[in-house]
């Protein structure tokens, strides 16, 4: 799984993780946007079932 990949690389993790600190410390309010668009990102490229949608 693809998802599975993408958690056990622990520097994407790491990364990941001191983006989301940074952001919720010095602009908090934009967190509800990265999270959102992480969601969709995410969803789109890791989902294979997301392909069928917009064929």
């Amino acid at each position: 799984m693809v998802i599975y990949r993408y958690m056990s690389n622990w520097k994407l993790v790491a990364a990941q993780l001191i983006l989301s600190i940074a952001v919720l410390k010095f602009m908090p309010a934009l967190q509800m946007v990265i999270v959102t668009l992480m969601i969709i990102f995410i969803g789109a490229r890791f989902n294979a079932d997301s392909d069928r949608l917009f064929r």
